[in-house]
Order: structure tokens, then C-alpha cells, then sequence
């Protein structure tokens, strides 16, 4: 979903999607994702390099919704696995480069999450910390609650971050739908932006 929509505003950019699932493979080429432009690896994300075949800062926007709630361990002791996804996001983000990244609430409230926080904030400009209604991932089996983190790498442009929290009634997709316009014309008001993709020189 985010590499189609990713493709729709920005035809000219280039998109890489790292998943451990091969059925993806088909759908990605059905999507029309694959040629010049489109890369898909399908290897553990987490894998560092050069397994990984990424580049660390070299991304303009990294967007994902990683797993959660599936008890799965990081490599980090005692930190689980979405955790270390956050890590990855961060690691993966150029300079200036935008973040999106869907975790469990807990991440951005619980205590024993403020270790994460405090490195993560070390690093990036928190832009928004927008909260999910269960529904949003229902059709994947899960009602857990989440919240949609959004930020730029680099500290230049910190400030207050903008918290969002969605109304009651808010469970169809047009809800949801209407509810992140409306977070996302509040972002804009506050001098926020979406990154506008640019092309990244490989090599």
C-alpha cells in the first residue's frame, strides 16, 4: 500500500521494499512496481549489511508498518522486535530524510520504552505522533492499538511535535480516511511538509 501509493505521487522516483515474504514477488510485479525503478528484496530487513543491500542514511523516506504484538524478540536484550524496526527506520534515513513508521502505542507511552525514545530522539525531529483507532488493521486479524510516528532525521528543525488522537466513531475507512486529512492539514499549518522524493544516486 505505501510503495503503490508512493509510485502514484511520485512516477519518477525510485522505490525499494525489503519483506522476508516470496508471495510478494508476484504481487509486486502485478502492481506494476517492478522495472528500472522498482526494487524488491525479498531478505530480512533487519540483516545488516551486505545482506541487507541498502544503503544506511541513504533513503529519502522510509515508510513501514513492521511486525508487532507477535511476542518476536529483537536483538537487542529485552527490546522487542518493533523496536529495532524503529532503529533500522532511523539508521536508514538520509539527513533531512522523512520517517513514517506504524508501532504499537506502547512504544510512544510505556515506561520501559524510554530508553528507545530518548535514542531516538537523540536523532530525529519529531513531527507527529498521530493515534490509529483499533480498526485500522482489523482486515489483518489485529485490533491492537497503534499510532502512526512521523519524522525528519536530524535535529535542525525540532520543536513541539503535533499529537493526534482519533475521534470516537472513528471505524470505517472514510472515517479514518477523513480524520488523516485533517491531521494532515494540521502538520502542513504547522510549517510541516511531505517529503517531496527525490532521485538518489546509486553507485
Amino acid at each position: 500500500m505505501f510503495l503503490l501509493e508512493a509510485r502514484r505521487r511520485f512516477p519518477e522516483a525510485e522505490l525499494w521494499g525489503y519483506d522476508l515474504d516470496a508471495r510478494l514477488e508476484e504481487r509486486w510485479q502485478a502492481a506494476g512496481l517492478g522495472g528500472g525503478r522498482g526494487h524488491l528484496r525479498v531478505r530480512d530487513g533487519l540483516a545488516d549489511a551486505p545482506l541487507f543491500d541498502a544503503d544506511a542514511g541513504g533513503f529519502d523516506l522510509v515508510v513501514g508498518n513492521p511486525p508487532y504484538g507477535l511476542g518476536m524478540a529483537g536483538p537487542r536484550k529485552g527490546e522487542p522486535i518493533e523496536a529495532t524496526f524503529v532503529r533500522r527506520f532511523v539508521a536508514l534515513a538520509r539527513q533531512g530524510g522523512g520517517i513514517a513508521v506504524v508501532v504499537p502505542e506502547g512504544i510512544a507511552a510505556n515506561a520501559r520504552h524510554q530508553g528507545l525514545r530518548d535514542w531516538v530522539l537523540q536523532r530525529v525531529a519529531l513531527g507527529a505522533v498521530v493515534g490509529l483507532p483499533p480498526e485500522t488493521f482489523a482486515a489483518t486479524g489485529t485490533r491492537a492499538r497503534t499510532v502512526l510516528l512521523l519524522a525528519r532525521k536530524g535535529r535542525e528543525d525540532a520543536g513541539d511535535a503535533l499529537l493526534a488522537s482519533p475521534p470516537s466513531g472513528c471505524r470505517t475507512r472514510g472515517a479514518l480516511a477523513a480524520y488523516l486529512g485533517d491531521v494532515l492539514v494540521a502538520i502542513r499549518k504547522r510549517g510541516g511538509h511531505v517529503p517531496a522524493g527525490r532521485r538518489r544516486r546509486s553507485g
